[in-house]
């Protein structure tokens, strides 16, 4: 597989070069909220819009030179998110496009890729770029358009299944050779996308991520935002950046919400539950995962299994025993069908086996696979070693065979990795979910319908939320208070007053007439940026972002006198009813939602307790 991040490898063996100061740390952390906050907009760079405009735009090109030029750019464009039909198909428009022209470098680039994509396997990709190198003449040889798409491709080729930071010193020389030459815009664009992608620090890819956002931006090249989202998570593996990675969590799903892909609102909420339960926060974190869990239609048994075994984990620590064995026996019978490949994720179940071993008593259990938790990593970070040390060695017989000719070193390199491909090991689960990830990147271009993405979240009988979806809104409220202490927010809870007799008298048809009423008049009251959900039978919940809870009272006071006045027609019948509300403002010590929720719950019985339809804002003394 291709185009996997180097990222990913690095920080999980090794974590991040030595212990930042508090000082680079907090810089970094600013610079990734910064970052996040320029990609998670919607865009002219955004690459599912500027792709698809550019491929109608070029079947309308005249001129056979531009068409050369439009068709090497979505080579490009699809290679860099290793979508290999697209490749393909331009691929050979570049070849005929060349032939007609008698552009011999564009053609021999064109055979280089439409190889590429016919050779999945890593051992036909080495053979078919040594032919294609020794076919070439040698002219070709020399010319720097085609070494710098020669190199692309041994990179990408090469990181099936890893490649070492050193390999990525032929990308950085070509990029300083072609930085400020507009002929070569597309390759430096390319080729820093590779860059940020398998960046080996947070420095080092926070660099070249601006420079990568800011040529995109100047020359409306497109960026593909999820995957960059995705890149920078992994890259804040580590708990020093924890408060950065549910920021970006919060924003990967609102723009996968906001432009209805439903593929990435897995990633998403995926990337989310984990950057919760590493901060913690295991409930609010397995009410992401369930969320995850709505859109397991775009995701592998494999990705399936990590989500089941963290939420296993979170269920553990929460003391919900049953709930995690179950998730757990499913993530292992997941498994068991995986080879040595995936040895990463087997070795976790090692580690959430020791902690159910624990709570359920069973010490030696539990001490046995913690200590096989642990023996397994030191011996996944040896091989690692091992292989860096070779990478090294590899690296260093590159640099040295430079004096030689260009065409004794194409060979140096070629058999170099040749070489190296047999003796590299296959790498962690997190590299080959990243893999699968990159290479079923291309179905979430396809059109999505909105309809699809509205059920998932939300309830069948009134069109508002359903209560999952609303808690996550509401945890996502805690969270922006736990980043800004200034930031406000306000929740209420009502039900409609005495409604089991209006079932009882009229029926539930009746009743889910009446449910439906309130919903529509919640609607009409509430503003676009307020979430509105059904709670649970006849009680409802809407959240109020920016809004002190004097401001949400008015609303909440609007909607009771609404329903006050509302009249359902049923069976040649009028019914009427009233509603009662609880309200809650957001507080620094709400470190759960669930504590939030409580609080405008314990509001809402008091106007229940004097008299019913009327609205009551919690404070310490309604406790």
């Amino acid at each position: 597989m291709r185009h996997i991040f180097i990222a990913i490898v690095y920080c999980f063996f090794f974590g991040f070069s030595g212990s930042a100061h508090p000082e680079q740390i907090q810089s970094q952390h600013d610079k990734i909220i910064a970052l996040v906050d320029r990609v998670a907009v919607e865009s002219p760079t955004d690459y599912h819009i500027l792709v698809e405009n550019a491929e109608a735009s070029y079947t309308q090109l005249q001129s056979l030179s531009d068409k050369l030029e439009a068709a090497r750019a979505l080579l490009l464009w699809h290679f860099m998110i290793d979508d290999e039909e697209g490749t393909a198909k331009y691929a050979s428009e570049l070849q005929q496009l060349a032939l007609a022209l008698n552009n011999q470098p564009h053609f021999d680039i064109a055979r280089l890729y439409q190889g590429f994509t016919q050779n999945p396997d890593l051992e036909d990709a080495v053979a078919f770029v040594q032919q294609w190198s020794d076919s070439l003449s040698a002219s070709n040889k020399q010319n720097l358009r085609v070494r710098v798409h020669r190199d692309l491709v041994i990179t990408y080729t090469k990181l099936r299944p890893m490649i070492f930071p050193f390999e990525l010193q032929y990308l950085i020389q070509h990029l300083e050779t072609i930085s400020d030459d507009p002929e070569f815009a597309q390759e430096k664009h390319v080729i820093l996308w590779s860059l940020v992608a398998r960046g080996w620090s947070i420095e080092q890819s926070l660099t070249y991520y601006e420079e990568f956002i800011a040529g995109a931006e100047a020359n409306t090249f497109p960026v593909h935002k999820y995957l960059v989202l995705y890149n920078i998570a992994i890259l804040m593996a580590s708990s020093e950046y924890v408060d950065a990675a549910i920021y970006l969590g919060e924003s990967y799903v609102e723009l996968a919400l906001a432009q209805a892909q439903l593929e990435e609102l897995f990633y998403g909420y995926e990337r989310l539950g984990e950057a919760l339960s590493h901060d913690k926060q295991y409930q609010a974190a397995n009410i992401a995962l369930e969320q995850a869990h709505q859109y397991d239609m775009y995701a592998d048994e494999l990705w399936l299994a990590q989500i089941n075994l963290i939420q296993a984990e979170n269920y553990f620590f929460l003391g919900e025993v049953d709930k995690g064995r179950k998730l757990l026996t499913a993530a292992e019978e997941a498994l068991k069908a995986q080879d040595e490949s995936y040895r990463i994720t087997t070795n976790y179940v090692n580690r959430v086996l020791g902690k159910l071993a624990l709570l359920e008593g069973r010490t030696e259990d539990a001490l046995e696979h913690y200590e096989t938790y642990i023996i397994n990593n030191r011996n996944d970070v040896h091989q690692r070693r091992i292989e860096d040390i070779q990478g090294v060695r590899s690296s260093m017989e590159r640099l040295i065979v430079q004096a030689e000719s260009s065409q004794a070193l194409a060979e140096k390199r070629l058999t170099q990795f040749q070489y190296a491909s047999y003796v590299l090991v296959a790498v962690s689960l997190i590299i080959v979910l990243m893999a699968i990830r990159q290479t079923k990147i291309s179905s979430q271009l396809k059109s999505k319908t909105v309809e699809l993405q509205k059920i998932n979240r939300q309830d069948s009988l009134t069109k508002l939320f359903n209560r999952g979806y609303w808690e996550l809104q509401v945890h996502l409220q805690i969270s922006q208070r736990k980043r800004y202490h200034k930031h406000i927010a306000s929740l209420a809870l009502f039900d409609i007053d005495n409604f089991k007799s209006i079932n009882d008298e009229y029926g539930h048809v009746a009743g889910d007439a009446v449910i439906k009423l309130v919903a529509e008049t919640v609607q009409k009251e509430i503003r676009e940026v307020d979430v509105a959900g059904r709670y649970g039978g006849e009680e409802f919940g809407i959240l109020f972002p920016q809004t002190s809870i004097q401001a949400a009272l008015q609303v909440t006071e609007r909607i009771r006198k609404a329903l006050e006045k509302a009249v359902v027609e049923f069976d040649n019948k009028q019914i009427t009813f009233t509603a009662s509300f609880g309200l809650a403002p957001l507080a620094n010590y709400h470190s759960t939602a669930k504590i939030w929720v409580n609080e405008a719950d314990t509001a809402l019985y008091q106007s229940k307790e004097q008299g019913k339809n009327q609205c009551t804002i919690f404070s310490n003394t309604t406790r």
